[in-house]
């Protein structure tokens, strides 16, 4: 589904964020008792409520998250806590209105009992107490400069958080045309304050803006202070890595599942060095090629980029991938990647990281309305963290456009 323009109303208050009211909360798609499944590999599944918004148990509307989307979780094992990243974010309830926010952080301290949904009680604030961006966006008019910043992954190195996200210049834009870049911010207190990591920029040669706009924006600070960083537009395109979701591969490297366009291509593989992770050009790219002992070659910083560049081959599935995410499951013993695509909630699945990614599992429509409350869905999001039980249950969010604009919880239980 592509994301719609949305209104353009930002109140002119201050919502001060807190725990959440302890007002009970209906919940307009109840759980239902009937054994649901789409897939032989699929037991059954449960929408287990909101996770945001006036019919979540935290009753985020309250504290002023009346409608979000995404919800990219992390977790954070230094302090024994899920985060939640989530994108676009408005005070109100209804047609995307109120203040708006291009991205906040939902925290959950219960990381046992996944069984009943979340609790979203604070969300991760300024000192003075409101509800904070990690990184500002621009909100400027659709195809002026920079409308928003998008998260598209999180992970937690060694307790620095490093959130990827993208700035979108166009919503009304041709898919490859809409983005100015992708980048990266950290922060070293576990989501409280964010610098941008200047080096981690994947400029979009094909952005309909202007190559001096977006120079001047790949070199702003969080604050959308100007001229702070030094980064040369030349050296940082990057269109297949515009949308990148990082995970550890638990080998020594992090890998990079990288999206270019929005929602037009698919997916394909970067890794680092966990201990070069802010360094641009040690960042290397799959070939789609394995060398004699099935090991996949890589080819590292700017060449890399422009090898992969319009080369189908170096796709990990061929599919027009939307927001995704990817994990290992313990139970399957499989990698899993996983976004919606053709109406479906698709997760597909490998031997190894770096694929081939041959099989897959249709875990559910977007027809359904006992899985999620309306067929404008997209982005399951989830990571090895929310499984239970070795990974026989599976836990993750996935986000509606209407009629309610927030992230359902669902449970998700293999055979």
């Amino acid at each position: 589904m592509k994301k719609l323009l949305f209104p353009l109303l930002i109140a002119s208050i201050s919502l001060v964020a807190s725990c959440g009211a302890n007002n009970p909360a209906p919940s307009p798609v109840p759980p239902p008792e009937e054994t649901i499944s789409y897939d032989r590999k699929v037991h059954n599944i449960k929408n287990l409520g909101f996770a945001t918004g006036q019919y979540s148990p935290g009753q985020s509307h309250l504290i002023g998250v009346g409608g979000c989307d995404l919800g990219f979780p992390v977790y954070v094992e230094e302090i024994n806590q899920f985060q939640f990243y989530f994108g676009d974010t408005f005070s109100s309830t209804t047609s995307h209105t109120g203040m708006w926010r291009s991205n906040v952080i939902g925290t959950c301290p219960d990381t046992e009992d996944l069984s009943d949904g979340i609790t979203l009680e604070e969300f991760v604030c300024s000192d003075a107490g409101y509800i904070k961006c990690p990184i500002n966006g621009h909100h400027d008019n659709n195809g002026v400069n920079e409308i928003t910043k998008i998260p598209t992954g999180i992970i937690d190195v060694d307790g620095t958080i490093y959130m990827y996200y993208f700035s979108m210049h166009d919503w009304n834009a041709p898919q490859d045309n809409m983005m100015n870049y992708g980048g990266c911010i950290k922060s070293t207190d576990y989501g409280k304050t964010w610098a941008r990591v200047y080096d981690l920029t994947w400029v979009n040669p094909e952005s309909r803006n202007s190559k001096e706009k977006i120079q001047g924006l790949i070199n702003e600070d969080v604050f959308n202070t100007p001229n702070v960083g030094t980064i040369n537009i030349e050296d940082h395109y990057g269109f297949d890595a515009t949308q990148i979701f990082p995970l550890d591969g638990k080998d020594g490297y992090i890998y990079l599942f990288c999206e270019g366009g929005y929602r037009n291509h698919g997916v394909k593989l970067g890794r680092v060095l966990k201990q070069n992770i802010e360094v641009f050009e040690e960042y290397e790219y799959f070939t789609g090629t394995y060398n004699s002992e099935g090991e996949a070659v890589y080819k590292k910083g700017k060449n890399g980029l422009a090898f992969i560049r319009d080369k189908s081959v170096t796709e990990l599935v061929s599919v027009a991938f939307g927001e995704m995410s990817a994990f290992y499951n313990a139970y399957l013993k499989k990698w899993c990647m996983m976004t919606c695509a053709s109406g479906y909630a698709m997760m597909y699945t490998a031997d190894k990281i770096d694929g081939p990614y041959k099989q897959k599992i249709t875990l559910f429509p977007g027809n359904d309305n006992r899985i999620v409350p309306n067929g404008a869905f997209y982005a399951p999001l989830s990571m090895e963290a929310l499984q239970k039980e070795n990974g026989k249950k599976m836990y993750m969010l996935c986000s509606t456009w209407l009629p309610a604009y927030n992230p359902s919880f669902i449970e998700i239980t293999f055979q």
